[in-house]
């Protein structure tokens, strides 16, 4: 008797020992989690309230257990509609929400209301059940998701302008996934299936050969392929496409297909056939013509990729990112426009200063401008153009547009060196914050020096405590000159 006595207490001492190991165990998680952990009682009253709760919701621990959750964090239009639910579960284990995560508005201890991801989960337990929800502050989420709509709406009505189609291609399945656009352009079915094969047979016999051998060539270099060629539409017959294709990669690096897009560039190809035949000299000027658009374009996005590309390595997080490109982007429409107005021909430099510093500043900005009448070819307004914005930039965000007192001076003149004029121009900030050299080169720097070095000139920036200063020099032909036209 004594003997099953003593086994009886040692069970209940090793029951009592893990029950404590347990609720230790318990807490220390309820403790760590990232969400925030309630545990409401069949009454809707809090027995449980972790630390990531307390910093979500605003209340501590100690004021949240014992009171109706309702009163705490559910906004006052959804109190009813919660207590109905919880009566619902008692009278039939069944409610709408449990068991599935779910978006909902909440309230903070300071009354503003924000939206929670929410998991609520009932416990079976002896006697009335008990819930725990797990809540997650979806500000953020809903933010991002929001923006990502916009942008994706923004692109889809970009490039239904554009009469693009969209197109990718899985290499292990050999299936083409593509839009309605790109469909109608080949001239197949909206349910019909496509792969490397059906599309392969749709290209014009004579641009078979080399259009896949690019697409070889593109998937063994992990490149791009850009070109123009003939299908065979089924209804239209010969129709003229314009492709751009570039490959997917695995989490590997492993190129695991290519994705682009198609326009169908027929109308185009018409009228060059139909100037070509009525008139040779009017085929040679479109050809000129042609190239010298394609060479901007091609500069264009040459341009712009490489800002989107450094402006992202250089940027701290995707709003600063946004922010850093939409500017230069605006920089460089803004060089674009000026070109636009003159056909091409020039751009009046002091015309440049004054609309490159205007972007994102207001009119009464205090720039101040002399130096002579100077006229600058296309390709001299593009880079001088973002130079400027860039200086511009860092002036409103740490220099002399900072504060109403500060002022900015611009001055030019040419000078003689040799074969070839010199356009030199002294850029210097004052009144502004004090200034102090930056601890490394960020990429407006980089932009500023290798913007006037694609021109053969210079830039050299100091940064004195009274302000910024920065001299530039690039060669311009001797009036009369047509060197350097682009």
């Amino acid at each position: 008797m004594a003997h099953l006595l003593n086994c009886r207490l040692l069970s209940a001492k090793r029951m009592e020992r893990s029950r404590n190991q347990s609720q230790a165990i318990t807490s220390a998680v309820l403790a760590a989690a990232f969400d925030a952990i309630i545990t409401i009682d069949h009454r809707g009253v809090v027995v449980e309230w972790n630390s990531a709760a307390e910093r979500l919701f605003g209340y501590a621990r100690s004021e949240a257990i014992g009171r109706e959750m309702a009163e705490l964090i559910i906004p006052p239009q959804l109190r009813e509609a919660h207590r109905a639910g919880m009566t619902n579960y008692l009278a039939n284990s069944a409610g709408p929400i449990l068991r599935r995560l779910v978006e909902l508005p909440a309230l903070r201890a300071d009354g503003t209301e924000f939206p929670v991801d929410l998991y609520i989960t009932p416990i079976a337990i002896e006697g009335p059940p008990l819930f725990t929800g797990f809540a997650r502050d979806a500000t953020e989420r809903k933010a991002a998701e929001t923006a990502l709509n916009k942008n994706e709406a923004r692109l889809r009505l970009a490039l239904d302008a554009s009469g693009a189609g969209i197109w990718s291609w899985d290499r292990a399945t050999g299936l083409i996934t593509a839009d309605a656009a790109y469909r109608a352009m080949y001239g197949f079915a909206p349910d019909e299936t496509v792969d490397y094969a059906v599309w392969e047979a749709r290209l014009h016999p004579d641009d078979r050969e080399s259009l896949t051998g690019q697409v070889e060539e593109c998937l063994h270099a992990g490149s791009q392929w850009l070109e123009e060629f003939r299908i065979l539409h089924p209804h239209l017959g010969k129709r003229w496409l314009a492709g751009l294709g570039r490959v997917l990669r695995d989490a590997e690096g492993r190129v695991s297909g290519m994705t682009g897009i198609n326009i169908d560039v027929t109308a185009r190809k018409i009228a060059e056939e139909a100037v070509s035949a009525s008139e040779a000299q009017a085929q040679e000027t479109q050809r000129l013509l042609i190239d010298e658009l394609n060479h901007r374009v091609k500069n264009t996005l040459a341009t712009v990729q490489a800002m989107a590309e450094q402006t992202l390595r250089k940027s701290r997080d995707p709003a600063h990112f946004v922010e850093s490109f939409r500017g230069r982007l605006q920089a460089l429409s803004c060089a674009h426009d000026l070109l636009m107005r003159r056909t091409w021909t020039g751009v009046d430099l002091e015309l440049l200063i004054r609309e490159q510093l205007l972007v994102g500043a207001g009119q009464d900005a205090p720039i101040i401008c002399s130096g002579p009448d100077i006229q600058l070819k296309p390709r001299q307004a593009v880079h001088l153009g973002l130079v400027l914005h860039e200086l511009g930039t860092n002036a409103r965000k740490y220099g002399g547009l900072k504060v109403p007192e500060g002022r900015i001076r611009v001055t030019w003149n040419l000078t003689e060196h040799g074969p070839c004029h010199h356009l030199e121009i002294n850029w210097v900030e004052s009144g502004g914050p004090a200034v102090s050299p930056p601890t490394g080169q960020g990429f407006g720097t980089l932009l500023i020096e290798r913007g006037l070095d694609s021109l053969g000139g210079e830039a050299r920036i100091s940064f004195a405590p009274t302000g910024v200063t920065c001299d530039m020099r690039l060669p311009l032909p001797h009036p009369g000159d047509n060197a350097g036209l682009g």
